[in-house]
């Protein structure tokens, strides 16, 4: 069974300013992972015990959901380029 206190405490020392620290942490992670049978994937969308699969939300009109899609990105501000 993955212990989860050690993956959050193995996620919060993937933070540390030392590289080979932080790359530690994350590898331990995996290892977890791997030995678990467990992806990365599986843990971020796995839904908590009782909770109901979301309904689909079916799609109407394809064409018009793709427009309105364009539409918010358009909107929106392009991303400002960092300066190096």
């Amino acid at each position: 069974m993955l212990d989860r206190k050690t993956l959050v405490k193995l996620l919060e020392l993937s933070t540390s300013p030392v590289d080979a620290e932080a790359l530690g942490a994350i590898r331990k992670c995996n290892a977890m992972l791997k030995e678990n049978r467990i992806t990365w994937t599986m843990l971020f969308t796995a839904r908590a015990p009782g909770t109901p699969r979301p309904t689909p939300k079916w799609i109407d009109d394809p064409v018009t959901e793709l427009e309105r899609f364009f539409d918010l990105l358009a909107e929106q501000e392009p991303p400002r380029r960092r300066k190096r």
